[in-house]
């Protein structure tokens, strides 16, 4: 079943989102709902330098079995520590679709703009709704958010692509 949402709600200001007045600060960026939390990153990075630690034990063992063993250690250590530095986060904002991805301080920022997304299609799950963004070649970006942020979404969409419709494929 596919529905279209046309209408934008009001925004959760006092104002309107097809105002030239600036809404709330909260609806100029909205943020994915799957972020990777910075206490969970540091958990991570000391787990994989605990680790670590322990495989360049072995090594210093001096017996063969120690040697066999530390490589595992080593690994898993490795990768914890990698996955401690990284951080994704996919926003929506007044230039469009924000990705930004931070690897140990080096950051990297894409942007799909406005102008460039052809449609936008809904897909609910639980208590997310996951927004696909299509440009013109077919392809595009999904960012999953929370299902109170609909009205938010709505009203940031209509106010930067009034002309976009935004299609919930959701299966009943």
């Amino acid at each position: 079943m596919v529905k279209m949402f046309d209408k934008a709600p009001q925004c959760l200001s006092k104002t309107s989102c097809f105002n030239n007045e600036p809404p709330l600060e909260e609806t100029s960026i909205l943020t994915s709902a799957l972020a990777f939390p910075k206490w969970m990153r540091g958990i991570t990075f000391v787990v994989g330098f605990l680790i670590l630690a322990i495989g360049m034990a072995k090594l210093f063992s001096m017996k063969i079995k120690g040697l066999m063993l530390m490589f595992p250690y080593v690994l898993v250590g490795i990768v914890c520590l990698s996955m401690g530095g990284i951080n994704n986060s996919m926003s929506i904002s007044s230039e469009g679709v924000i990705y930004v991805r931070t690897v140990w301080g080096k950051k990297r920022r894409e942007i799909l703009p406005w102008e460039t997304i052809q449609s936008v299609v809904i897909l609910r799950k639980k208590n997310l709704f996951y927004a696909r963004f299509f440009k013109e070649d077919g392809k595009g970006w999904q960012i999953p958010f929370r299902s109170d942020q609909w009205e938010i979404f709505q009203c940031i969409v209509n106010k930067y692509r009034p002309d976009l419709t935004i299609e919930d494929k959701t299966k009943v």
